[in-house]
């Protein structure tokens, strides 16, 4: 449907997913986003491949039963859509065990951890940012504050400590979207 209208219309077409990974590509910052968002891209590549015009279907030369060579083409991109998934994956494992080990310093400091979750521009950055203000931590402290939908693609987590009450840890998050396409759960 997306190919038969981007052909009718002359323009590009996308769907909520797709327009969904070009934010999500574009504001990613962080290496392990970067991958999540090309692991996504890929998966949500795989299941189009078929309808993706001639680009996948050349035709072959020779004549005979080597003419079209348009299903073998698909099936070779394929492989490589789901060995570079594969290799992304690998790699996103190393990331995820360094964020697990950071994660696990924190938890065994015994350190109150306190995330601000909600729904996508919902001001949970600008409180992150109002606190790293209060306390006096350094401006470089402070996330990106825009009033645009995930403008937050990555946790930030700031030790907030005034000196006369106990310490905690302040996790500003993703903010939530109804219905997020299930293959972006990762990404997300």
């Amino acid at each position: 449907q997306l190919r038969n209208l981007k052909d009718e219309c002359k323009l590009p077409v996308m769907d909520r997913t797709n327009l969904i990974l070009d934010i999500f590509a574009s504001r990613a910052k962080t290496r392990e986003a970067k991958l999540q968002v090309e692991v996504a891209r890929l998966k949500y590549l795989l299941p189009r491949l078929v309808g993706l015009h001639d680009a996948l279907s050349r035709q072959g030369g020779a004549s005979g039963s080597m003419s079209n060579k348009g299903a073998g083409e698909r099936k070779l991109e394929r492989r490589k859509i789901e060995h570079r998934i594969t290799e992304l994956s690998k790699e996103l494992e190393t990331v995820s065990t360094e964020r697990r080990t950071q994660r696990k310093r924190r938890r065994n400091s015994g350190i109150p951890q306190v995330s601000l979750a909600g729904y996508t521009n919902a001001g949970k950055s600008t409180l992150l940012n109002k606190f790293v203000d209060t306390y006096g931590l350094p401006e470089e402290k402070k996330v990106l504050e825009k009033d645009m939908l995930f403008a937050t693609l990555e946790t930030a987590v700031r030790k907030i400590d005034d000196g006369s009450r106990k310490p905690f840890y302040l996790a500003d998050t993703v903010g939530f979207i109804n219905n997020l396409p299930h293959g972006l759960v990762k990404a997300f």
